[in-house]
């Protein structure tokens, strides 16, 4: 009795240091989910209330359809088509960008955190906020983003692979890039670069080592195989001639090239690009540029190069100064390929190069190099100040990414926020939906992309993807020089003939019928008036009318 006294009265045991490390590793293993997922709220936040984002070529709608070409992008159409059978596509819309901007950092944070663990997280945040990520959400280039998003997933499953080839490091590799290759064709291109730069370095490093060698050279063809055979629907018609794919390429002229060319930005190309900017749209005021909101903002991108730099002599006194040479060419070719230099002479030269329509996207490159090396100078300078404060240093530097793309933060510094499409629109559906015939739609103003007072802001054209009915709408961008990148002759016959003549006479539905056009659908936006001719022809008469359209029947069609 009196030993079980002595027990009831004994203290509790104080917690072990074992389990204070067990919740700190716990703690830890959180913080990256933690830390990233707040820089995504910090960005999209405001654009999570019910709306769709509409913003140029980022147009989604009630109904995401299955695609009707077959190309690279068609099992990702399809899965959003699918998953629009469940879910509304706006939520689907909400999901992809959070996503998107989530896996960029964790992914830039997973990269460098073995060798830096505390510059990991200034790598992940400046992936995931710097002006390339900016510019091309307001350009609503997500699938770009989203293939810049997986790119330091495909780099360090690369790494982990030429560190031990093995099958299953293998298959992750060839993962990750027939992910990639499913949204972004572009950033193909970027892992062809790595795995060219990293695996050629890494193989010269261990050349002495012929298992080792051979080992990458099977895998690597064993990987290489695996993203063909997955692409072939689309790669083998485009290699042969055929398809949308190279019907794109063959129109990437050198007139076009010139009008998607890099900006200098009021400095020169390079160093517009080293500033992570070139974007060809900066030029038409669009958007807000990053300068325009933080004073002395060149000053700040002086102090990320400055990290940069750091991270490159920490990297040289390293046991991995090999990965100094990859990284560095890498961003040294991005940098120039991004800056237009060679780009005719490599666009005549190296297959499918021509489709870089836009050289500047090689700066999702440069932006993952700065990642890597500024996390190792964030690192370099934490022991050069204070060892003990790495953490402290780590969050000073993070300062840095959110100074330099502060307009980034909380929807585009208010540039952006959800909109929902006029409930006249979805009258007009169901008015056509109505007549169960055939016969297309042509939709007026003819325009590819325009202002609509919903959207708030210039966009592509939504109509052929909001009506059921199959809608005829405006493919030209109205760039000087430049075509449809997919011809069409029923929109050139409309562009060059039919409504420019559509105001000297009265018989337009004549003119319409051989292109089995139904209804002309008038949207009552921009310069809506000057078709106002169709009030007066003898074969299309006015429907129907809300406060946002108005609908003709062309008496003239025959089924």
């Amino acid at each position: 009795m009196e030993a079980v006294a002595r027990r009831q009265h004994r203290k509790p045991a104080a917690p072990s240091r074992h389990t204070g490390q067990g919740r700190r590793g716990a703690v830890l293993k959180i913080l990256p989910y933690a830390v990233f997922g707040a820089a995504t709220l910090a960005v999209l936040l405001p654009l999570l209330r019910p709306g769709y984002i509409l913003t140029l070529d980022m147009v989604f709608t009630p109904h995401l359809r299955m695609p009707e070409d077959v190309n690279y992008i068609y099992p990702f159409y399809a899965l959003l088509h699918y998953a629009n059978l469940l879910f509304p596509s706006a939520f689907i819309q909400k999901l992809l960008l959070c996503s998107i901007f989530f896996l960029a950092g964790l992914g830039a944070y997973r990269l460098t955190a073995k060798k830096a663990p505390y510059g990991a997280y200034f790598a992940g945040l400046l992936y995931l906020i710097n002006p390339f990520t900016y510019e091309r959400l307001m350009a609503g280039q997500y699938l770009v983003l989203f293939g810049y998003a997986l790119l330091p997933w495909f780099l360090r499953a690369l790494l982990v692979f030429l560190e031990g080839p093995t099958v299953k490091s293998a298959l992750r590799v060839a993962g990750w890039a027939v992910g990639i290759s499913f949204v972004s064709v572009h950033s193909m291109g970027f892992t062809l670069l790595f795995g060219v730069l990293f695996g050629t370095a890494a193989m010269w490093r261990r050349r002495s080592e012929k298992t080792y060698v051979k080992r990458v050279a099977l895998f690597t063809m064993l990987a290489a195989g695996i993203v063909i055979v997955a692409n072939s629907f689309w790669l083998f018609p485009a290699v042969t001639g055929k398809g949308e794919t190279a019907q794109a390429i063959q129109h990437f002229n050198a007139t076009r090239r010139q009008a998607f060319a890099t900006v200098d930005g009021g400095v020169s190309r390079p160093l517009n690009v080293m500033r992570l900017e070139g974007f060809w749209l900066e030029a038409r005021d669009m958007f807000l540029l990053p300068a325009d909101l933080v004073p002395g903002w060149g000053w700040f991108i002086v102090l990320l190069w400055m990290l940069v730099g750091a991270g490159m002599v920490h990297v040289w006194h390293s046991d991995d100064r090999w990965l100094l040479v990859c990284f560095g060419l890498s961003g040294l070719i991005a940098t120039i390929l991004a800056s237009g230099i060679l780009q005719d002479w490599l666009a005549a030269q190296v297959p499918f190069f021509a489709g870089y329509r836009e050289p500047q996207k090689f700066v999702a490159v440069l932006a993952l190099c700065y990642a890597f090396f500024g996390a190792h100078g964030v690192e370099y300078l934490a022991r050069l100040i204070w060892q003990k404060a790495r953490l402290a240093v780590a969050l000073a530097a993070m300062a840095v990414p959110l100074v330099i793309t502060f307009v980034l933060l909380w929807g585009a510094n208010g540039q952006l926020q959800p909109v929902q499409y006029p409930a006249d629109w979805f009258a007009m559906n169901q008015r056509l939906n109505q007549d169960t015939g055939g016969g297309n739609v042509l939709f007026l103003p003819w325009y590819l992309y325009m202002s609509f007072g919903f959207s708030q802001r210039v966009i592509a054209n939504p109509a052929d993807k909001f009506f059921d009915k199959p809608v005829i709408s405006s493919d030209d961008p109205e760039l000087p020089g430049v075509r449809p990148e997919i011809p069409d002759t029923t929109k050139a016959l409309l562009s060059s003939r039919i409504l420019p003549q559509a105001a000297r006479g009265k018989q337009l539905g004549a003119r319409l019928a051989p292109l089995h056009i139904k209804y002309v659908l008038l949207a009552k936006e921009q310069d809506y008036q000057r078709y106002n001719y169709l009030y007066g022809q003898n074969d299309v008469r006015q429907v129907a009318q809300n406060a946002h359209l108005v609908l003709f029947l062309n008496t003239e069609y025959r089924p």
